[in-house]
């Protein structure tokens, strides 16, 4: 009887350790966590790259270059072309190198600033009212662009094939009546290799206004000696209004992203059938850049 008394004692005290083992001595639940593994060795973020910071004109220094003794223009170089260069940069309206030397590029900046302060001469040259807007307290700093989200994709159905007209070919300006020389020039317009019929006036091209703009994505339209064209991307709108007189036309109108200007010597406009023949400089007023590789003409 003894034996069997002991027997069931065990039998219950074997149970209940086994219980306890997996439910804790008080009726909580012990778990086991493991131990972690190593963690992963975290990668440094690459720096930032650094920039150059370009000093800001102090009134001494536009002092001592004579800033306003001449007016500067596309060719000249000097202290004060660099003041002028370190301010637009200042500004936002120059962002490359401060070299000294009026290029292309410092002309383009001074275009930029003038049609931004909607001053009442925008012929890219500095003269005493540019200096004295640009070195004033009315100054305005170029906003930077902010960039637009990508939207989310998403899935369309296929549309119908619409059937594509036939473009019509442009006609062959007559050389012989033209008011100024015609001759076939291979170009490139925004990358793309081109054979256009340019204008020429003693050493300078004229290029045809509509004929470029129409491969950089403008739409256009022509009525009465005025052009109006729309960029299809952009929304930039573009006009020029002459007299309708086949040839030069000195002070003809233009407009520019809402800006209105006069053409002036540099920047002339040829009217000749349909088409506006204009100059380099009269094109990059209208926010296109005119460069010479190796003699070939690249628009952009």
């Amino acid at each position: 009887m003894k034996r069997m008394i002991c027997a069931a004692l065990i039998a219950a005290l074997t149970s209940f350790a086994c219980a306890a083992l997996g439910e804790g001595l008080l009726g909580v639940t012990i778990s086991y966590t493991p131990a972690p593994t190593s963690a992963p060795t975290a990668v440094p973020a690459s720096p930032a790259p650094s920039v150059t910071p370009v000093a800001p004109v102090t009134q001494e220094e536009a002092q001592n270059a004579a800033l306003g003794e001449r007016i500067l223009m596309r060719g000249m170089a000097g202290e004060d072309v660099e003041i002028v260069q370190r301010r637009l940069h200042e500004l936002g309206y120059y962002l490359d190198e401060i070299d000294g030397v009026y290029g292309l590029k410092t002309r383009s900046a001074v275009y930029a600033f003038q049609r931004a302060h909607k001053m009442e001469k925008v012929d890219g040259k500095v003269g005493p009212q540019t200096i004295g807007m640009l070195f004033s307290d009315h100054a305005i700093i170029k906003p930077t662009p902010t960039p637009t989200p990508t939207p989310t994709p998403r899935p369309t159905p296929t549309p119908t094939p619409t059937p594509v007209p036939t473009p019509v070919p442009t006609p062959t300006p007559d050389v012989q009546g033209a008011p100024f020389a015609l001759e076939s020039v291979s170009l490139f317009v925004a990358d793309l290799p081109l054979q256009l019929m340019l204008g020429r006036v003693e050493d300078e091209w004229l290029y045809p206004l509509c004929g470029v703009m129409s491969h950089m994505g403008f739409e256009h339209a022509y009525e009465a000696g005025s052009w109006q064209l729309s960029g299809k991307y952009s929304g930039i709108q573009i006009a020029l209004m002459t007299a309708g007189v086949e040839g030069l036309n000195p002070g003809a109108m233009g407009l520019y992203d809402g800006v209105v200007f006069l053409t002036g010597d540099d920047a002339r406009v040829y009217a000749y059938g349909d088409e506006a023949y204009v100059t380099e400089a009269l094109l990059e007023m209208l926010g296109v850049n005119v460069l010479l590789v190796g003699g070939t003409p690249v628009i952009h």
